[in-house]
């Protein structure tokens, strides 16, 4: 597996993290109310930061895997 194939992938999950806050804004600027924090503690925010979780361990993966990459290519 190619090291780039990671970062492409972060990089995506990246945009849909900023889409995901994009909408979010628009949507709260209709729906604000006590269900709508809710929603947004329990569903929003917790996606927000799975996902940003994500994105540091797959930099940390890529890391790993191109460290791997240049020590048996050598």
């Amino acid at each position: 597996m190619r090291v780039g194939n990671l970062v492409s992938g972060a990089g995506a999950l990246r945009q849909a993290q900023k889409l995901l806050r994009l909408r979010w804004a628009a949507t709260k600027s209709e729906w604000n109310d006590s269900v709508s924090q809710e929603f947004e503690e329990k569903y929003i925010d917790d996606l927000l930061q799975q996902s940003q979780q994500t994105i540091e361990q797959i930099a940390r993966l890529a890391q790993a895997l191109g460290k791997c990459y240049q020590e048996c290519s050598e």
